[in-house]
């Protein structure tokens, strides 16, 4: 793109090359997908109850993924509920 757009630039192109030419867009954002979101709260919890004694590992490990299940199954109802191409999408992540 950047060849064929700098060969005889005007001034918005100029702009897209000096934009390409650029560290400007930077790392790729990480993007948590719906239904985890609060992924590390939860794990510190369920750490901190097994480091304190509240549970064991085996039940916290348990509880700790039947949550985030949770959570994903209902970003997963919410998505079905709107419809449309975001619902094929969040069958795809999750299967």
């Amino acid at each position: 793109m950047r060849d064929h757009v700098s060969a005889d630039p005007d001034e918005g192109e100029q702009t897209a090359v000096d934009h390409l030419d650029s560290d400007a867009a930077g790392p790729a954002v990480v993007v948590t997908p719906s239904g985890v979101g609060g992924f590390d709260p939860m794990i510190q919890g369920y750490t901190q109850e097994v480091l304190f004694g509240e549970r064991g590992p085996a039940e916290a490990a348990q509880a700790f993924i039947d949550e985030l299940q949770g959570g994903i199954d209902a970003a997963q109802q919410t998505t079905f509920r709107s419809g449309g191409r975001a619902a094929n999408r969040t069958l795809t992540c999750y299967r």
